[in-house]
């Protein structure tokens, strides 16, 4: 193998997925500090890699690689693709002349443990498997977790004092992966503490619902960017999330979190990833004992079993204890 020049890493959507690359970009530039290291993502999700210290070009597209086709340098070494599918593929081949390289998606074993409820997935996090698309550099996964970096001397003023709220993730893509809105309300007067909601502005509606039944809540659902969100993220005492980009962005700030899982499950390997020895900061509630789940990899807008019993029957209180663990270890 020769020593690589310019390589371009390749993902364009979402949220948590590109958070879920960085780990790549940081191992290998450590490693081949003087390679450029290129970076093609959308344009809504830049904040996200914007002030990575490991990229040296970042590339922004609205929906396709197509639109930046003719100013791309055609002397890239290698082409990372983490995106995986027969556009990322048709379009490196297309116009770079690059060497190709990916990861295994493991999409059948994934149909077979919605479909059939076989599970013959590996027992490690996606983050992992990501680093097969580096085996010619011969680099693996640091367990240093995932990175995002604020702007230089980014700050902005909080709503409650650092460490003195709770920071609760409403975001998710699909109503399969959200808690209840009733329910995030019980748990959020169980804690008895000032609490931040977080989310796009579909989860608006939800959060105004909750801020009208607890004290001390506010409302930014739809209100702040990622960089913002990120910052209320970092300063919070403890996170409470669904499985979405937030949740990846808090373990990325080394936060201590609660993941709630509904239609998706932590074997598809994209828990929260912590750095090694912050393991104990993150706790995983779901209902194990429906047979129905995991229904979907991705989720859907309303439960194909009509009872959703994969939320509605975690009690807000298991998940208020949770918190209230990782609030004693990180006192």
């Amino acid at each position: 193998m020769k020593f690589p020049n310019r390589i371009l890493f390749f993902r364009l959507s979402s949220m948590g997925d590109i958070l879920l690359t960085t780990p790549l970009l940081r191992v290998f530039k450590k490693n081949y500090p003087t390679a450029q290291v290129h970076y093609i993502t959308r344009q809504k999700y830049a904040e996200i890699l914007q002030f990575n210290p490991y990229i040296d070009k970042l590339w922004m597209v609205n929906k396709s690689p197509e639109e930046i086709k003719s100013e791309l340098p055609q002397s890239f070494d290698y082409f990372i693709d983490l995106h995986k599918n027969w556009r990322s593929r048709t379009f490196a081949l297309r116009y770079l002349s690059a060497t190709y390289r990916t990861f295994p998606k493991l999409n059948f074993r994934k149909i077979l443990l919605t479909t059939c409820k076989i599970n013959l997935l590996p027992q490690v996090h996606i983050v992992e498997r990501y680093f097969h698309a580096l085996r010619d550099f011969q680099l693996t996964y640091d367990y240093q977790g995932l990175d995002f970096f604020f702007p230089e001397k980014f700050k902005m003023e909080l709503s409650f004092a650092p460490n003195q709220y709770i920071a609760c993730v409403l975001g998710g893509t699909y109503q399969t992966k959200k808690y209840p809105v009733h329910k995030w309300t019980e748990l959020i007067r169980l804690l008895h503490m000032p609490a931040v909601l977080l989310g796009g502005p579909d989860e608006k509606q939800e959060g105004d619902d909750i801020v009208q039944q607890t004290q001390n809540t506010i409302n930014f659902c739809g209100k702040l960017n990622i960089t913002e969100s990120a910052y209320y993220l970092k300063h919070a005492a403890v996170v409470i999330t669904h499985d979405t980009g937030l949740m990846h962005i808090a373990a990325a700030l080394r936060k201590p979190i609660v993941s709630i899982w509904g239609n998706t499950v932590p074997a598809f390997g994209m828990y929260p990833l912590l750095p090694a020895g912050y393991e104990k900061f993150s706790m995983l509630v779901e209902n194990t004992n429906i047979s129905c789940r995991p229904c979907s990899k991705l989720g859907y807008n309303h439960c194909p079993k009509k009872h959703f019993k994969c939320m509605e029957d975690i009690p807000p209180q298991k998940i208020a204890q949770a918190a209230l663990i990782l609030l004693s270890q990180n006192a």
